[in-house]
């Protein structure tokens, strides 16, 4: 999966390794967590984060870290899409 988090990042923006924004990342999440019609309060339950940290993510307040994200995939929809 690490593997992976780098081709995304490697691959987009024309191939060039360039900074994903946490606003970017942060939008993703929220997108994909209201697709899915859970809470905030849900998914940061079964990341084992809180509330708070992930409306920081959300917001593009936080770099998501790589355990995080891996576990945000496992259950969301994650599409991170580029401005």
């Amino acid at each position: 999966m690490y593997e992976r988090w780098l081709q995304v990042v490697a691959n987009f923006k024309f191939n060039h390794l360039e900074e994903i924004s946490n606003e970017e990342v942060g939008a993703s999440i929220k997108r994909a967590r209201e697709f899915r019609c859970m809470s905030r309060a849900q998914v940061a339950g079964i990341l084992g984060i809180g509330v708070d940290t992930l409306k920081c993510y959300e917001e593009g307040r936080r770099k998501l870290p790589f355990e995080t994200y891996y576990k945000l995939v496992q259950f969301l929809p994650l599409k991170i899409e580029f401005k």
